[in-house]
């Protein structure tokens, strides 16, 4: 498969053939972390970015970890290199994304998202469960990070004079442009110098993606180049993800993240903000 989003009746028909991984947030800024009553996917392992597959020893919010702990990680899922992998969430497009991204940038290439959801599956009529599958283990993915998946703040600053770079906000406009205190304590308002406003929720339409069409209409509108990097921040490194995977969908290539995102963007006064 090409195509990077699945619908519920491609799952149901597929279950069998997938590792399902269900994602959710604790205490997401700017959305909800679910909209049901803990129920579930059939056959669906938890992927737990906030705090297992994470960098614990980082004052940032759910920091990519190193090679070696994310290939661990995986590997306890039961995630072998070929194995295909679907992500959904609660919500129907929120935090998922994140976790496409991350299998993406570090190597691993069947892994789809549930369009819309688990709200898309259960609309449908599709069976749901009350409890989480553990785990298999025994998986043999190996990450091998994907180069320049991943930017740091330095290479961000390197960015915001290049040409050949997009640099994407996923963050509401009042929070771009400073006219509303950040919702995370202790960080500036406002902007990356030279970056672009794109609220994740222009790419979404009723719980699932919008139509490539509407994609690149709201990617012209911003007068974007698809040859161009794109680096996407947020406020921590999730919706920015929401960028990157409808990018993709509109034919984008050289897609990257901001991982500290505006949570270290904002907290740094060493770094010029607009």
């Amino acid at each position: 498969m090409n195509h990077p989003l699945v619908n519920a009746k491609w799952l149901s028909q597929n279950l069998e053939k997938v590792i399902l991984l269900h994602v959710t947030m604790a205490n997401p800024v700017g959305g909800n972390s679910s909209t049901l009553n803990d129920v579930y996917i059939p056959s669906s392992v938890s992927f737990d970015f906030e705090h297992t597959v994470c960098d614990v020893t980082s004052s940032l919010p759910h920091t990519m970890p190193s090679c070696k702990q994310f290939t661990q990680n995986v590997q306890e899922l039961g995630i072998h290199s070929d194995s295909i992998v679907v992500v959904y969430d609660d919500v129907g497009i929120f935090s998922a994304p994140r976790v496409w991204w991350m299998l993406k940038s570090m190597g691993h290439n069947d892994v789809y998202l549930l369009d819309g959801g688990l709200p898309s599956w259960l609309m449908q009529g599709y069976e749901v469960t009350d409890s989480l599958v553990q785990p298999a283990g025994g998986g043999t993915f190996v990450a091998k990070p994907i180069e320049h998946a991943l930017f740091n703040a330095e290479q961000v600053v390197e960015s915001m004079d290049n040409n050949e770079h997009h640099i994407v906000d996923a963050r509401s406009s009042a929070r771009f442009n400073g006219m509303v205190a950040e919702p995370r304590e202790g960080l500036r308002s406002g902007h990356i110098p030279k970056s672009l406003n794109l609220p994740y929720t222009k790419l979404i339409k009723e719980g699932s993606f919008a139509e490539l069409e509407e994609l690149n209409t709201v990617f012209n509108q911003l007068a974007m180049d698809k040859n161009k990097r794109v680096i996407a921040s947020c406020g921590s490194g999730v919706t920015a993800a929401i960028i990157l995977l409808a990018a993709h969908i509109a034919g984008f290539k050289k897609l990257s993240l901001y991982d500290g995102s505006w949570s270290e963007w904002g907290a740094d006064e060493s770094l010029p903000i607009a």
